[in-house]
């Protein structure tokens, strides 16, 4: 559903096209609803107008997939450079 492969159908007067639009509205709104709810609230921001699953994938992607070698280097060194904080517990820095 999120990689844009299973596509809405066309709206038709069949009956059967009804219910195949039915699934497939369903199926979005779980996928989104999943998106949505796993994500921190500053992430939301950027999907506040998406209407499908697949396209708050890709804007996601877009988001966050960059793979220059200045980003690939920028987060190499943020990864050594990580440290705990004092007030920090353990379970926050393993999960």
């Amino acid at each position: 559903m999120v990689e844009g492969t299973d596509k809405k159908p066309e709206a038709t007067t069949a009956y059967a096209n009804a219910a195949a639009i039915k699934t497939w509205n369903k199926s979005n709104a779980e996928a989104m609803f999943i998106l949505s709810s796993t994500m921190e609230y500053s992430q939301l921001e950027y999907l506040i107008t998406c209407s499908t699953a697949a396209e708050m994938w890709s804007k996601l992607s877009a988001i966050h997939e960059q793979k220059t070698a200045t980003n690939k280097l920028a987060l190499i060194t943020k990864f050594h450079e990580y440290r705990m904080g004092y007030n920090d517990f353990t379970s926050q820095h393993i999960s």
